[in-house]
């Protein structure tokens, strides 16, 4: 059986109760735990019923744990008891009980069946329970710890996946895919454009082919338009007819993917970062994708 802070602290919350006479209190607090939770727990429980002259409780709760020193020496007793061998003294009744002496039935000499003191034991030694404290803790967080890590191995393993799958189904001919860390970036080996926003009909067949591969896939999807710096105009920040571009880039491949146009975003390059070192073949698209 396994023990973790949690369920130290609901133990001891229980066993505080139980010393104080609230026997209903300490029941109802070791009942938040799972059947199984740990030998102390199931110890303590058994003590409670004992205590409460259920001694057919007490026993069933002992017989999970039966070479604890509890059970050793506490089912011999109830069965004395149930066999009139012995005679049974008043019990503690159910509830709080005013004050702190304690009524006590059928004490064993050892002590483990009740509590037979008038005040509750000692507590243990502050700096053995604090380092027990912290033990649970720390051994709590370095579960954690393992947890987050195997999640972030899997998280990243399966974007690998995706980007892998998402590069090979864009790889067709008249496009150079860039795997890059987090997305995939298509660039078109032609300007698909001829003049402003007008596509030629080779970067129409890319669009459509392009589009295509597009069916089925998850991925976010950037188009970006790119423009050449003109005398006269803005020679950086991005320009109307880069933007132009890509809306109807993304129309394009709206029609051929069957993906509402809304499904692309869209964004204009700047005229200082364009993709190629050859005019022409910078009036085009780029698509960054995301899975």
């Amino acid at each position: 059986m396994t023990s973790d802070l949690a369920t130290v602290l609901v133990v001891d919350r229980a066993r505080t109760a139980a010393y104080a006479g609230d026997l209903d209190e300490a029941e109802r607090i070791l009942a938040t735990l799972a059947p199984d939770a740990t030998d102390e727990a199931l110890d303590l429980r058994a003590r409670v019923y004992a205590q409460r002259g259920d001694f057919a409780e007490a026993d069933a709760w002992w017989a999970r744990i039966p070479e604890s020193p509890g059970a050793v020496a506490g089912r011999p007793l109830i069965a004395a008891i149930k066999g009139r061998r012995r005679t049974r003294r008043p019990l503690w009744q159910p509830g709080r009980i005013a004050g702190v002496a304690a009524v006590t039935v059928a004490a064993l000499a050892t002590g483990v069946v009740v509590w037979v003191h008038s005040e509750p034991p000692p507590p243990a030694d502050p700096a053995v329970a604090a380092a027990q404290v912290a033990e649970q803790r720390a051994r709590a967080l370095e579960q954690q710890a393992a947890a987050a890590q195997a999640r972030q191995a899997v998280t990243a393993s399966s974007r690998a996946k995706a980007l892998d799958q998402l590069a090979t189904a864009m790889t067709v001919p008249g496009v150079h895919v860039r795997r890059q860390a987090d997305s995939v970036e298509v660039l078109f080996d032609a300007g698909v454009f001829s003049y402003d926003d007008n596509l030629t009909t080779g970067g129409a067949i890319m669009l459509d082919r392009i589009g295509t591969r597009l069916r089925g896939q998850t991925a976010s999807i950037t188009v970006v338009g790119h423009a050449l710096a003109v005398l006269g105009g803005p020679q950086s920040g991005g320009s109307v007819v880069a933007l132009a571009r890509a809306l109807v880039a993304a129309r394009q491949l709206a029609h051929a993917s069957g993906r509402p146009l809304t499904g692309f975003a869209l964004s204009s390059g700047d005229q200082t970062a364009n993709p190629f070192p050859h005019p022409a073949a910078n009036r085009t698209v780029t698509l960054l994708m995301t899975p």
